[in-house]
This record gives structure tokens, C-alpha cells and sequence, in this order.
């Protein structure tokens, strides 16, 4: 597969030569809309496009919908999408989570007709999907990173050599989206570089390291992480806490008395530019940037563990246990949505009176 670093517009002009071009190949007697060019053509007038290649397609195949899903955590983030309005799709509703799993194209032509979709929500429900055909699309190292989706509302056939042309689409459309990112982590790399000039120390972070911040403000300083992590080649930790007692939640009343024997017991050990938060369903999380290795949050989770069953047990906190997961980014997640929802989504480790 080509990397996006190697992929000067001759490749893919000669890309373009290999399909033909993207009208001729893909067209099976479908209209073609004016402005789609063929590819070579294309190229030559302006710079490569997902949404273009996607609509070219979209025609081509006479499809209802084309969609360029890619993985997350939990879910699918429905990075392209003509034909439909879609929303993330979690992994268990997702029919394309079978092709991210096998890392093999899946041609359906009834869904309705098949034991393994015929129950799934956009069969049944208002979208009332029939045919499906999805190929994975791969990085410059091989490894899926999304699926590109043919659906359509009526059953329909799909031949070998139009999965051909539609697996030759998905290795164009990986280069792609590798060049949307490559571009966004050098637009990162500006802005971090414009903000360094003016702001001398190494962080810049909200003053006070000693408050425990809202829901809101954290997601801002969990991207702001992310976004240093991207430019200096870096990871970045979090530590989910959730207190529970016998299975359950604190009662909000106890609620305080929780979040001052964390902040008391932890604020002495972190890092100056660690950070704490109190998060939705009385939950609390540590952000920890500037990590090398997977192996530094480990160590990191072990010691606020052993903190958490050394110091934080209390005569009011009597029997309450502390669940303690981790996320990391780059692996479980791009951004603070994203870190959060798999933070506590993973089997904690329990810690505290029992």
C-alpha cells in the first residue's frame, strides 16, 4: 500500500491509469453527474478529495449510500457519509464491525435474509437497509483502520469485479484520509509552535493545579494534551476513579468528602502539570501527559492504586471501593470524548475497604 509520505499526485495519476478511469471503471450503465471528472483529470485540477472519490463512487455503483467509517474505541465515526444522515454507529449495532473484525471485504444482498443482520436496527427500522457491500480501508502499515460501506434500501447483486473496483476505491481512499491527517497534525504543529512564542513556560494549563475541574473545561484540556502529545511524538495517560459502594454510586451528600481525600491524597504526588477532574455519574479521572510508554501509565496506576488503599480509606468512607481503569492516547483514542467513553468502559481494578 502507498504511503501518504510517497504519494505525490503522479502516483496517483498513475493510480487513476491502473483503474482506468474512476467513471469508466465503476460505471455499469449509471448516470454520471457533469462535474465528476475522471480521475487523471481531476487530479491535474486540483488536489485529491475523499468526499469527490466518495460521490464519484456513490454514482458509479448506483448506490443509496456510501460511507467511510472509522474506528474508534466503541464505535464508528461516520467520517463520510452521501446518501444519509448518520450518526457514530457503536460496534454492536455496526454490520461493518464484521469486516473491521475479519479485515476481509463482506458483500450482503439481502440483509433481511441474513440470520446475522436480519434482526439489526437499520434493517427493521426506518432506514430499511438491503444490500451492503464493505471493504476495509488500511494504513500505510496494513492495519484497518476503517471500513468504506455500498448500501443500499432494495436488494441487489454484486459481482467479483465490482468488489475489485471497489477494494482499488478503499486503497485510494486510505491514502487519503492519511493525508487529511497528516495535514491536521502540521495545522497542530503551527498553532502549538504560534502559542510557544508567546507563552514561555512548557505548559500551557489553567493556573491552579490544585482545583478539581468540571466536565467541560477537562475535554478542552484533554485535547490541548492531545494536541502536544501529536507534536512531540508523546502519549498521554488517563486514570478513571469511580467510588462505589456495594455495586453502587456515592450518594451525592457524600460526594465532597470523596473528592477532598482524593485531591489530598494524590495532589502530593503528581506531576505539577498533572490534572484532576470530577466527571459525569460521580466519577473522577487524572490526566497525565507527556508519557512515553504504555508501561509508564501502568506504573503510574499502580501507584495512585496503592495510594488510594493506603490513605484513602476513612471512618466516613467506611466500605467504600475504588474502581481504577486507565486509556491512553494514541491507542484508545484521538480526543477527550473518545479517552473518556473508553476509559470507563474497560474491567477496573478494585481497590479500598471491602
Amino acid at each position: 500500500m502507498l504511503t501518504w509520505g510517497s504519494m505525490r499526485i503522479e502516483t496517483l495519476q498513475n493510480l487513476g491509469q491502473e483503474m482506468g478511469n474512476i467513471v469508466h471503471m465503476f460505471s455499469a450503465g449509471a448516470p454520471m453527474r457533469s462535474r465528476v471528472l475522471p480521475l487523471n483529470q481531476t487530479l491535474a485540477q486540483q488536489p485529491p478529495c475523499v468526499g469527490d472519490l466518495l460521490e464519484t463512487a456513490k454514482a458509479s455503483f448506483a448506490v443509496d449510500i456510501v460511507a467511510l467509517l472509522v474506528a474508534k474505541s466503541s464505535h464508528f465515526e461516520v467520517r463520510h457519509c452521501l446518501g444519509a444522515s448518520r450518526q457514530n454507529i457503536p460496534f454492536r449495532e455496526a454490520i461493518s464491525a464484521v469486516v473491521l473484525r475479519s479485515g476481509q471485504p463482506m458483500v450482503v444482498t439481502n440483509l433481511r435474509r441474513d440470520p446475522r443482520f436480519a434482526e439489526n436496527p437499520s434493517v427493521i427500522g426506518d432506514e430499511h437497509l438491503r444490500f451492503y457491500a464493505g471493504v476495509p480501508v488500511r494504513d500505510d502499515k496494513g492495519d484497518v483502520m476503517g471500513v468504506l460501506t455500498l448500501i443500499s434500501r432494495h436488494a441487489d447483486t454484486f459481482d467479483a469485479e465490482k468488489l475489485h473496483r471497489l477494494e482499488i476505491c478503499a486503497q485510494s481512499v486510505g491514502g487519503l484520509v492519511q493525508g487529511e491527517m497528516a495535514a491536521k497534525a502540521s495545522a497542530a504543529a503551527e498553532r502549538f509552535e504560534r502559542r510557544s512564542a508567546v507563552i514561555k513556560p512548557e505548559w500551557d494549563f489553567t493556573e491552579s493545579r490544585c482545583d478539581v475541574f468540571e466536565h467541560d473545561v477537562f475535554l478542552q484540556e484533554v485535547d490541548r494534551v492531545v494536541e502536544m502529545s501529536l507534536v512531540r511524538s508523546r502519549c498521554a495517560g488517563l486514570v478513571g476513579i469511580e467510588p462505589r459502594r456495594s455495586g453502587r454510586p456515592p450518594a451525592e451528600r457524600i460526594l465532597p468528602a470523596i473528592e477532598q481525600r482524593l485531591v489530598s491524597t494524590l495532589r502530593p504526588r503528581l506531576r505539577r502539570h498533572d490534572l484532576i477532574a470530577r466527571l459525569p455519574q460521580r466519577r473522577f479521572a487524572v490526566l497525565l501527559p507527556l508519557l512515553r510508554y504504555r508501561a509508564d501509565l501502568d506504573f503510574i496506576r499502580h501507584r495512585i492504586s496503592g495510594l488510594v488503599t493506603e490513605e484513602f480509606p476513612t471512618p466516613e468512607l467506611a466500605g467504600f471501593e475504588l474502581h481504577v481503569t486507565t486509556a491512553m492516547y494514541p491507542i484508545d483514542g484521538y480526543g477527550g470524548d473518545d479517552l473518556i467513553a473508553s476509559l470507563f468502559q474497560r474491567s477496573p481494578s478494585r481497590f479500598g475497604q471491602r
